[in-house]
């Protein structure tokens, strides 16, 4: 066995670092987790509407594939749509998009800071963070139209509510961008 160099960390410093670090991050990955369980509600049943009736081929059943003919045994699985797991990853890329657009709103560029070209990569990200919450209105709004308002292509109350859904979103992912723990660095200094 070796013996420790001058500023080599003990198992004991080690494991106390990493357990300061978890529960420093407890409370922002509670709140996603239950964020998300909440949400997945409404982008499991509203926004897989609005992508099956936006894109057809993902009304397909997934039972009907050959490789998940399997699901087709079971009563929860049988009526399982292409487009429920398209809505629950689409729900993760609308969260992370969120969270990346909210973070810079609020001045946290150091997201940004590891790319050679800040700037850019900040662009890159508003574009496809913009793409992405467009086609997340779109869905919730089509899918909203057509499942309570008979097919109608416009509704004012609809609008209402695919706005409603978006406040909703921007304050999950507020209040995920407020829980972040800060770095050191970062910190104000103490008063006392």
């Amino acid at each position: 066995m070796t013996d420790p160099k001058p500023g080599d960390k003990t198992i004991g410093q080690w494991a106390k670092e990493a357990a300061g670090h978890a529960w420093r991050h407890l409370p922002l990955r509670a709140w996603r987790v239950f964020a998300v369980g909440i949400l997945l509600t409404l982008y499991a049943s509203v926004v897989a509407r609005g992508v099956a009736n936006s894109f057809p081929e993902f009304g397909a059943k997934l039972s009907k594939t050959p490789l998940l003919g399997f699901l087709a045994r079971y009563e929860e699985t049988k009526n399982l749509q292409g487009a429920h797991p398209f809505a629950v990853l689409f729900l993760i890329v609308v969260f992370a998009s969120w969270e990346l657009v909210l973070r810079a709103a609020c001045g946290d560029d150091a997201v940004f800071a590891r790319f050679k070209k800040p700037d850019v990569a900040r662009r890159i990200t508003y574009c496809v963070a913009a793409g992405v919450l467009a086609a997340d209105c779109w869905f919730y709004y089509a899918g909203i139209t057509n499942s309570g308002w008979n097919g109608a292509t416009f509704s004012f109350a609809a609008l209402l509510a695919t706005v409603g859904f978006v406040v909703v979103n921007v304050a999950v992912s507020l209040f995920a961008v407020f829980l972040t723990p800060k770095k050191e660095s970062d910190r104000a200094p103490d008063p006392a």
